[in-house]
């Protein structure tokens, strides 16, 4: 995977970014855009209509004043706050590296020349350092060969199969001039960390919709020409607040995000894939289990122990089935086997055992 612009790296690609008003010298933002701050985050086409936008480099940083009620009757307290929200499309060529320290702060030196807020430049680390966020979109682009288009729509294929959720929370967009191609998995206004919202697509197709052609035109030639002529398979994931944040052991300030490790975020992401795309139900009576079911269950881990995921597993078993009916009872069947064969008793420990030791006499001897 190659790190070239960004690529390969995982990145903020656009954030609500909040700020305590008695951090600034000066707010003047017009009263009438004020939101109402909530744990969950707001809706984004809530919180855009109820912020000033303000034009930036060919795009828009919005901004709103921020109410936040804290108790109730004569023990409650208001806490104003500043929200700031905008995209890495103000880095221009820079884009794919995502918003850093150095986006932030070019965008609150902007807000302090055209008068919307104002501090003492020898402020502005403390304002970034009690910088927090929500609906938090994270991206990584992973830069493949052109030619794996097919390769791709099979695979999402596969992944709405193994989709553990409501069908209807699975959606697949194919609409060049519009949208682009890829999947949608949940909803962006109430995800979190049972039903996390995330979404794969072309970032080439994507840039060159209606929407974004203006952008891509604006790009410089190397970079153009190196979207092109790869295929850029783009997975965005949405940490929506800072109950998700602390459920994967990140704090929500800025200053701490941007410094996380690629480990971590590689943990995160097959994490939230593992959470809707594997099976989730444990099974507790393994009294009734069958001569067929602890085969499968040793062939299972036999696969698994070779370096195959449930996915590859799942559509294996799946190859065997001639009609929608047989598809169905093979999916839920491969389901529980993995089930069984994941969730550790006396016997798929001895299972484990056997796999381990034959192998590796196997690969001593050369069998």
């Amino acid at each position: 995977m190659t790190n070239i612009k960004g690529f390969g790296k995982t990145a903020i690609d656009s954030a609500k970014f909040y700020f305590d008003k008695d951090l600034f010298k000066r707010v003047s933002i017009p009263e009438k855009f004020i939101l109402t701050d909530a744990e969950s985050g707001e809706i984004i086409e809530e919180f855009k209509k109820n912020s000033l936008s303000i034009p930036f480099k060919g795009h828009k940083v919005y901004i709103s004043n921020v109410i936040k009620k804290l108790g109730a009757g004569n023990n409650s307290m208001i806490i104003d706050k500043v929200m700031i929200y905008f995209s890495p499309k103000i880095r221009g060529n820079d884009y794919f590296w995502g918003i850093n320290l150095l986006t932030l702060r070019e965008v609150l030196y902007h807000l302090r020349s055209i008068g919307y807020l104002d501090f003492y430049s020898n402020t502005l680390d403390k304002i970034i350092d009690n910088c927090y966020v929500k609906d938090c979109d994270m991206r990584i682009d992973f830069v493949l060969p052109k030619d794996c288009r097919d390769e791709i729509d099979d695979y999402y294929k596969n992944l709405k199969e193994r989709f553990n959720g409501n069908p209807d929370n699975f959606r697949l967009f194919a609409n060049k001039k519009k949208e682009g191609h890829g999947i949608v998995v949940n909803n962006r206004n109430n995800g979190g960390i049972k039903n996390p919202f995330f979404k794969f697509y072309d970032k080439y197709l994507e840039l060159i919709t209606d929407k974004n052609k203006e952008f891509w035109n604006s790009l410089n030639d190397d970079i153009k020409q190196f979207v092109r002529t790869n295929y850029i398979l783009r997975f965005e994931f949405q940490l929506k607040d800072n109950k998700m944040f602390k459920y994967y052991g990140l704090s929500n300030k800025f200053v701490d995000i941007i410094k996380v490790a690629e480990s971590k975020w590689d943990y995160i992401r097959k994490s939230l894939l593992n959470k809707v795309f594997t099976p989730q139900t444990r099974i507790v009576d393994k009294s009734k289990l069958l001569m067929i079911d602890r085969i499968q269950i040793i062939l299972i881990n036999h696969l698994l122990f070779t370096g195959l995921t449930f996915g590859a597993i799942q559509q294996l078993y799946m190859k065997s089935a001639h009609t929608k009916y047989e598809k169905y009872k093979a999916k839920k069947k491969v389901q529980r086997w993995y089930q069984l064969a994941t969730n550790e008793s006396d016997y798929t420990k001895e299972a484990h055992a056997i796999i381990e030791r034959i192998a590796k006499f196997d690969k001593i001897v050369g069998l």
